[in-house]
């Protein structure tokens, strides 16, 4: 079996994260960058039980966006100037954006 990684980089939504695989009996540690450290046969345990409704709490109705790695730095600046709210997630090494599902960002111009 494998390990799998995710992290909230917001301190307050990742600590609640690992608080909840505690309380659910999922295996983790958290390394020294806050990284939550998993095995992959829980993986879907702990997204569909764990972390999809912790987005939830976050945005009602969201949405995940990812994008090539040298685009985040583009999409992160579109966000902030047009204020759009996100979190960003690291999963498996990836950075992803956690956004309210209104947006539609296949719509978004200038990016």
């Amino acid at each position: 079996m494998g390990t799998v990684t995710f992290a909230f980089l917001d301190p307050g939504w990742n600590v609640r994260l690992a608080r909840r695989m505690s309380k659910h009996n999922i295996r983790h540690f958290m390394d020294n960058g806050g990284l939550l450290h998993f095995s992959s046969s829980d993986e879907d345990i702990v997204e569909r039980e764990i972390i999809n409704p912790l987005r939830s709490e976050i945005f009602g109705s969201w949405k995940i966006l990812c994008c090539p790695q040298d685009w985040v730095h583009r999409y992160q600046s579109y966000m902030d100037q047009n204020g759009i709210p996100y979190i960003v997630e690291l999963s498996d090494g990836e950075i992803e954006f956690l956004i309210p599902g209104k947006h539609n960002p296949h719509r978004w111009k200038d990016l």
